[in-house]
Formats: C-alpha cells, structure tokens, sequence
C-alpha cells in the first residue's frame, strides 16, 4: 500500500465531513488552484483550504513529477449536505465532527462516511442513515462476529486448529480486492469488499455452528473458531484505514504487535478472559 492513500483518509475524515475525489488532467491541476480543493498528488496531499498552503511552484513541481513517473492526479472536492439541505452557517443545520464524536464512535463515523460518501455525486448526511450503518453493518456484523469468536462462553485462550484454505483463498482474495479499490481512489468499493469478508466470516460460522460442535466434536470446534480468530486478525489489517480505533483493540486483544499489509495468523493460546465488544448499540 501506498503511503498517500493513508493521507487521503487522514483529509477526508477528520477536516471535512463529505467529499468526493475525481482524476483530473495535468492541465487542470497546474490552472486550477481553487481555496476549497485539496490536491493528492504522489505521495504529497497538499490541503489547500487549511493547514499547508503549496505555493504554485510547489503543485507545478509535483505536476512535472507526475508527468515525469506516470502518476496520476486527484482533485478532493467538499459536498455539503445535511438531511436535504445544503450545511449553512444562517440556518444553524451543521453538524461538527467534534459533535459528532462526543455522541458516537469515532469509527463509526468513519466507515459510514467513507461507505456512504459521494464517489460519484453529492451525498446527503443524515443521523438516521448513520446509526442505522454503526447499529447495523458495524455492530451487528463486524462487532459480533469478534464477540461471539472471542468470547465463546467456557474458552479462555484461543485454541489451535487446522487451517481452512477455503478461508485462506477469501482472505486473500480480500487483501487483492481491497488494495486495487483503494489505489483508484474508490473507497466505498474498499470497505464494502471488506465487509464481504465480514459477511463470509459470519456465514461460515454459522454454518459450522461451534455451539454445536463443542459439544460433539472438539477438534471441529477449536477449528472453527481459531479460522474465525485468523480472519478477525487480518481485518484487523484490511479494517485499519477506515476504523483505526477499533483495530488497535483486536490486535491488543489477539497479541498482534504491528499491523501490516499482508495475511497474518492468529497465535493459539492467547489469553481471552478480557475481551470487551468493540460496540454498543446507539
């Protein structure tokens, strides 16, 4: 992964609530220095409406060295609009991110925007819309799968197991697919190929169904949950650029030291009698 695409996140999500991004021509990039575009270039964001102001020369440089290695350009454009209506000082309908997050889960807020933002047109913001993704998508589906892996009742360490190599190929799979979203700028794509993984990792423990299995069939059982454990161990990777917060948690939780870029492996025998859900329901 590219270092810039990290920085992309870091403009889109803590300075401006909605936004969009679209290639642009070299032309239009060396021309169009607008106060309310922010500008990707290489492995440089120049955020041009707050913070770091590049002078002319600094993008007509950039500009040369995009020319020069074949990199393209992205404009980041504001959107601004709020249950229908455009965000305005006079009507007093904004919504501060720092509002925001004394109410809900900073992670949350991310992924929703990110899920929801406008690739491709103006997007509208709405509460409703919002919880309905924390209570739904990230509660329901993600922090779920977590708690009923790691906190399997009557397990206090993660056990060993045979590795699956149906769920190897879909992590895999996942890495492949989140990446190349995610270098063409299509972050909706990204985490929703993510959330797939999510979604394949709750059907393949409900079809294997360990409550079941421990009961009749232990080593099945410590098979099932430690494939469980590896995958919520690589969304600890895959989930790191859209919810940080909640990925720091899972890698303290399964003793993971450094989050990376690649498929990764639960350690069997990690301690599990501290595990807190990742959500709660709003």
């Amino acid at each position: 992964m590219k270092k810039y695409l990290f920085l992309i996140f870091a403009i889109l999500l803590f300075k401006y609530p909605i936004v969009y991004a679209k290639e642009i021509t070299l032309d239009e990039f060396e021309n169009d220095l607008r106060l309310e575009r922010a500008y990707v270039v290489c492995n440089h964001v120049f955020d041009i409406s707050k913070g770091y102001n590049p002078t002319l020369k600094d993008l007509l440089i950039a500009a040369s060295y995009c020319k020069t290695n074949d990199v393209n350009v992205y404009e980041i454009k504001i959107s601004q609009n709020i249950n229908d209506e455009k965000i305005s000082k006079s009507k007093g309908n904004g919504i501060t991110t720092l509002e925001m997050l004394e109410k809900y889960n900073s992670d949350s807020l991310r992924f929703h925007i990110i899920n929801n933002g406008p690739e491709k047109k103006d997007t509208n913001f709405t509460l409703e819309e919002f919880e309905r993704t924390h209570n739904t998508e990230i509660l329901n589906k993600f922090g779920n799968l977590v708690n009923r892996t790691l906190k399997f009742k009557g397990i206090e360490e993660l056990p060993d197991g045979i590795i699956d190599e149906n769920v190897e190929e879909e992590i895999e799979k996942t890495y492949k697919e989140v990446e190349q979203a995610i270098e063409n700028l299509e972050f909706k794509l990204a985490t929703d190929k993510v959330m797939d993984l999510v979604e394949f990792a709750n059907k393949y423990y409900d079809d294997k169904q360990p409550w079941i299995q421990k009961k009749e069939n232990i080593e099945e059982f410590n098979n099932t949950i430690y494939n469980c454990a590896n995958i919520i161990a690589n969304l600890s990777n895959l989930f790191e650029p859209f919810m940080p917060a909640s990925c720091k948690k899972i890698r303290k939780y399964l003793k993971i030291e450094n989050k990376s870029w690649e498929k990764i492996h639960a350690k069997p025998g990690v301690d599990l009698t501290n595990i807190e859900p990742l959500f709660t329901r709003v």
